[in-house]
């Protein structure tokens, strides 16, 4: 017998592996330059549902009716939020040089980057000019600072941008989670702000009372000496 199985896709390219840390429950990430460049990445669900185990490198599937071999089995996102944004969908993790030997071709949705940022938020200005972010085609997302005590309280303060859409852009399931996180941090920033602010003002209190007394007290000594 043979199973047939409807899984998520994503296609990568470039450096994702390092971008995404992805835990292997064995085999590795497939690289373009190797021999396993042809290879794919099932996830523990996908591979249970093909082959009922995880020890699956140099099986054979067949996407869109082409042979493939796993290179690797991986295990789900780490993170709850990841899991619950992601669904419980099987994933399976292909090359875009693969997609297109496959005779499918790769649109990606979003590229990540590190690039140099002498001045504060220069990059982000470049790809936005590159781009053309403002006409609701692309959005540029810094991640440098971005979960900061201020930026996340910033965030909390100002949720219209978590609230208010007006692009056309789909996120991909890590920044969704990464903007669930935000809104979490920004929480937690400003009920530490408030948990700050009553000792606070309670030692604003006592210091100012008590140069009230230490005036008081001066200006009976000066009385005394005179």
């Amino acid at each position: 017998g043979s199973v047939s199985v409807s899984a998520k896709g994503l296609y990568t390219s470039g450096s994702y592996a390092h971008f995404h840390p992805i835990r292997f429950v064995s085999g590795s990430w497939f690289d373009p330059q190797e021999m396993n460049r042809d290879g794919v990445v099932l996830d523990m669900e996908l591979a249970w549902k093909l082959f009922g185990g995880y020890e699956l490198q140099g099986m054979s599937v067949y996407v869109n009716g082409v042979p493939v071999q796993v290179s690797g089995v991986a295990r789900p996102p780490e993170l709850r939020i990841e899991q619950e944004i992601c669904g419980k969908a099987p994933m399976i993790w292909l090359s875009a040089d693969l997609m297109e030997r496959l005779g499918i071709e790769p649109r990606f949705t979003c590229v990540e980057a590190v690039l140099p940022d002498p001045v504060t938020h220069f990059a982000a200005q470049q790809l936005n000019t590159a781009l053309g972010a403002g006409e609701n085609t692309a959005e540029i997302v810094e991640n440098t600072g971005r979960f900061r005590f201020l930026s996340c309280l910033k965030t909390f303060l100002d949720p219209s941008d978590r609230v208010v859409r007006t692009s056309r852009v789909s996120y991909p399931y890590w920044e969704n989670a990464a903007r669930v996180g935000e809104s979490r941090c920004g929480l937690l920033a400003f009920i530490l702000v408030l948990l700050l602010l009553f000792p606070a003002l309670v030692c604003i209190f006592w210091l100012f009372h008590g140069l009230a007394l230490l005036r008081r007290g001066l200006r009976s000594w000066l009385r005394k000496r005179k």
